[in-house]
């Protein structure tokens, strides 16, 4: 027999067949997280390496009885339902009563019956919903998808190091060492503030998107978008992009479908409000812009709109007819998924809500402009660091091109970035070899160092180191079923 909560350890008396129900410690791990997470997150096995982190609750790491009334009864109901294949639509209702019965009481409603302090530093809820994303991008098992994806992951580290490489081999670095002793630290100290303000915006901005599904206090919107982009920076394949929305459903519970689909708002606001200020830099900064790349930057703002307005229209036409489409993705999913496919679908539209309400809608859409403007800025005060003038215009056109950069698939951006950066300050604004490749190298470091060390911080202070989020990834995955 097998613990219901914990495969490395007993910590109940309620015990479940190992064979059928292998899932079922997982799933209950998800219901801890969030009531409704368990209907579209892939369930998982093998968190026995939970019970050697260190903090938190202790239920993990020593023996007790389950007490009557706690989450060993909701879990073993919702896991049988599972293991029986009739379907996980009722679990998140079963479990949820107890998630909030224990919040009201203070107390976490620890699976081993013991007093956990509140949710938020439960080892099991803290960690869930980020071990159910860490399998995805570090597979324990090397079937041939996860080769596929081990060498996805060879191939962005080497791309990063080749383009990077490439960039300081093609640099006089004797006139770039010069450039960067040269930087006045005044000028560089006010972009690196400006750099931590616009992740703050970020993180408000997000607040506002997710305001149709939930509140989520600033705290919370902080420190996990720190530690996406934390993620984001020392893992490669964006890996943060993945933990910031999966780490903010296990702080608070909203739904993990609702939470990862504002992240897709997010980026329709980014790019949007980036074309708006690069169309803007063209017209504003044409003087002082290489008229020989005029063509270049028209075409490519062309493609782009095209691009964006093709995605905007998509989005309205599902939000518009929103039922019909959730029903019609649905049938297409094996009869016995259906109503779990059209809950994940129906949350996700939840997450995109926002842009159905035009007052809502316009007011983050101010929030994302002021976001671009402050990484103008930034740039601005970078420039006068290094001694040559930046109009606004001008750093607008070059904050256009480092995004196409940071689309290349690779760690922080590293490599695509700085080609992007150096090539915006030399073929755009005629600015010299030597000091455009410094200014990359000091703009990367600003934009990603910083809130790399604070986002580890965070994630270190809610029992995740990035040791253990490796580890995680390697012992555990997926149950049979797939949504």
């Amino acid at each position: 027999s097998r613990s219901a909560w914990w495969p490395g350890g007993r910590t109940g008396t309620q015990t479940v067949a190992a064979a059928p129900a292998a899932a079922a410690p997982a799933a209950a791990i998800a219901e801890a997280v969030a009531a409704s997470a368990a209907e579209y997150v892939p369930r998982l096995t093998g968190l026995s390496s939970l019970s050697k982190m260190p903090g938190g609750c202790s239920h993990a790491r020593r023996s007790r009885p389950a007490r009557p009334g706690s989450w060993t009864r909701a879990s073993a109901a919702s896991t049988a339902a599972s293991s029986s294949g009739t379907g996980s639509a009722s679990a998140p209702a079963t479990a949820a009563p107890a998630i909030a019965a224990r919040s009201r009481s203070g107390r976490s409603g620890c699976p081993g019956g013991g007093s956990c302090p509140p949710h938020s530093s439960c080892v099991a809820t803290r960690i869930g919903a980020v071990a159910l994303m860490l399998r995805s991008y570090y597979p324990g098992r090397m079937g041939g998808q996860a080769r596929r994806h081990l060498w996805k992951i060879v191939a962005s580290i080497a791309l990063a190091i080749v383009l990077f490489g490439v960039f300081l081999w093609t640099a006089p670095l004797a006139e770039v060492g010069k450039a960067l002793t040269q930087v006045k630290v005044g000028w560089l100290l006010a972009s690196l503030t400006v750099a931590l303000l616009t992740y703050a915006l970020r993180a408000l901005r997000w607040g506002l998107i997710l305001r149709p599904v939930g509140r989520v206090g600033t705290a919370n919107l902080l420190g996990c978008t720190a530690a996406g982009f934390a993620t984001s920076t020392v893992l490669p394949l964006r890996a943060g992009e993945v933990v910031r929305p999966l780490l903010l459903t296990a702080r608070t519970g909203l739904p993990a479908a609702a939470t990862l689909a504002s992240i897709l708002t997010e980026r329709l606001l980014d790019g949007a409000s980036v074309l708006l200020l690069f169309a803007f830099g063209v017209v504003s900064a044409r003087d002082g812009l290489n008229p020989k790349n005029l063509g270049l930057l028209r075409d490519t703002a062309m493609v782009t709109t095209a691009g964006l307005a093709a995605a905007v229209v998509l989005v309205w036409f599902l939000l518009r007819r929103r039922d019909a489409t959730v029903r019609r993705i649905a049938s297409w999913a094996p009869e016995r998924f259906r109503t779990r496919v059209a809950s994940f679908f129906q949350h996700v539209l939840d997450g995109l809500e926002v842009l159905r309400r035009p007052r809502r809608l316009a007011e983050i859409a101010l929030w994302s402009l002021g976001l671009w403007v402050a990484i103008g800025w930034q740039l601005v005060l970078l420039a006068h660091a290094f001694g040559f003038p930046m109009s606004f215009g001008e750093a607008f056109v070059v904050v256009a091109v480092s995004v196409i950069g940071l689309a290349v698939p690779a760690p922080a951006g590293v490599g695509g970035f700085h080609w992007a950066i150096r090539f915006g300050l030399t073929q755009l604004m005629s600015v010299g070899v030597p000091t455009a490749t410094a200014f990359a190298l000091v703009h990367h470091a600003i934009c990603f160092f910083p809130i790399t060390v604070l986002g580890l911080a965070y994630l270190g202070s809610v029992g995740l180191s990035l040791g253990r989020v490796r580890a995680l990834g390697a012992e555990t995955r997926p149950d049979a079923e797939a949504t």
